[in-house]
């Protein structure tokens, strides 16, 4: 059979190829869209997000799917090329994340050093797939391979440590050239280091930070085995995305290896300003928001949408929000599927922050209700064995994330118009 994959190799932004392929469609592409990417990481602000981890994980000798062990909320900055960790509101930095769970696993990278290790170097080796579809939204996808002798990407685990070698793939919107999807998988990995696999998937979309539209990392999973059958999964979210303003120089270490069941830390952290927007509402409090932003089928993840709070919000007869405070956010989801039974889309809508007259708040809150038709906050799909007439049905579920509503839409099309009502309620961070 035909061999149709295509093997490229990248120096930087220019390609190491002869002169004979340089006209071909999918080696252009991929030009512009490393150029793209290069051009999206040196042009990323200073900015911290919320970093939700749900981590999961099965000791060894045990079988099935890893367990649910424990929700860890971050807050992580990026700044001059670093990433930097700290307990939402926490004014003091950490260069290793492993200083806030006890055990488990944890690792760094999504914002930026996974892109700069493929993207930056002359190390990554790549090869055209073609097209493919990433959430229901049309893609390019090429596969690479970075060595072990010039990734630098450590991993540490109990009994070992050791360098391993990159590979995976990537998902690229062709037009717009933005990331969509990056997936790695641990190669070459040394005969000492008691690790079987290790798989980092990271989701990317547009967040408004300030002034620019800036590509970040929306979502992640990542997943190590080690050679004994313990399994340890960690499910990652970002939210609440924004502008952050140092008060102090950052000195900065070699960066922090990916960890499982980690040592304690002894960096003693970085004292910093805080961000900006550093007031929220007491938990527990109703609120209702009414879209001016209409959502559409048609909009793309990223989009700002707005919204106006209906009703002043008081707690003991003091007015905390007026009537008609703006309410901030964007698209965080809006994805098309299609089953056995009926077609039907993912829609998350994240809110940032409430405008005040005076100040910001940060919005922190669970969706309670949308009036709107065909919205399903659980989606079930049967399929049955013909042999035995077996009927199993799976639901999906959806994380749940401050601010963040995420519900299925029923249809082919999605209709949101300005004045549909969604009811939240005030929630703790640290829930």
């Amino acid at each position: 059979m035909r061999n149709l994959a295509r093997f490229l190799v990248f120096a930087g932004c220019a390609a190491r190829i002869v002169a004979a392929q340089d006209e071909r469609p999918e080696v252009a592409l991929l030009r512009r869209i490393t150029n793209h990417a290069l051009q999206e990481l040196s042009h990323l602000p200073d900015c911290t997000c919320l970093e939700t981890l749900e981590r999961s994980h099965r000791p060894a000798g045990i079988t099935g799917r890893p367990r649910a062990l424990d929700t860890v909320r971050m807050e992580i900055l990026y700044t001059s090329g670093h990433e930097l960790y700290a307990s939402p509101g926490d004014a003091r930095w950490e260069q290793n994340p492993t200083v806030f769970p006890a055990a488990g696993l944890i690792g760094n990278g999504p914002f930026a050093l996974y892109l700069r290790s493929i993207f930056a170097t002359n190390d990554a080796v790549f090869t055209d797939r073609g097209a493919e579809q990433v959430a229901g939204r049309q893609a390019v996808r090429y596969d690479f391979q970075v060595p072990r002798m010039v990734s630098g990407h450590m991993v540490t685990v109990p009994g070992g440590r050791g360098i391993v070698g990159l590979k995976g793939a990537f998902w690229a919107d062709p037009v717009s050239l933005d990331l969509l999807r990056l997936e790695i998988h641990a190669d070459d990995i040394p005969v000492d280091l008691p690790v079987f696999a290790l798989t980092s998937i990271v989701n990317y979309a547009r967040v408004r930070i300030g002034e620019q539209n800036v590509l970040l990392p929306q979502s992640a999973d990542l997943d190590l085995v080690e050679d004994n059958g313990r399994e340890n999964r960690d499910a990652i979210e970002f939210t609440h995305c924004r502008a952050f303003h140092a008060e102090s120089d950052l000195h900065f270490e070699a960066p922090p290896p990916i960890v499982a069941n980690p040592p304690p830390a002894s960096f003693s952290g970085t004292a910093l300003g805080h961000p900006i927007s550093e007031g929220t509402l007491p938990p527990g409090l109703p609120m209702v928001i009414t879209l001016t932003t209409p959502v559409t089928a048609e909009a793309a993840v990223g989009t700002l949408i707005h919204g106006k709070v209906s009703g002043a919000i008081r707690l003991r007869g003091q007015e905390l929000v007026p009537d008609g405070a703006l309410v901030r956010g964007r698209i965080r989801r809006l994805e098309r599927f299609s089953d056995a039974s009926s077609d039907y889309y993912i829609l998350g809508l994240e809110f940032n922050e409430i405008e005040l007259r005076e100040s910001v708040l940060r919005f922190f809150a669970d969706l309670q209700k949308i009036e709107s038709p065909g919205v399903e906050w659980l989606w079930s799909t049967s399929s049955t064995t013909t042999h035995r007439r077996v009927t199993a049905t799976e639901s999906t579920y959806l994380p749940d994330l401050p601010g963040v509503g995420a519900f299925f839409v029923r249809g082919t099309t999605v209709n949101f118009p300005a004045g549909s009502r969604l009811t939240w309620k005030t929630r703790a961070l640290t829930r």
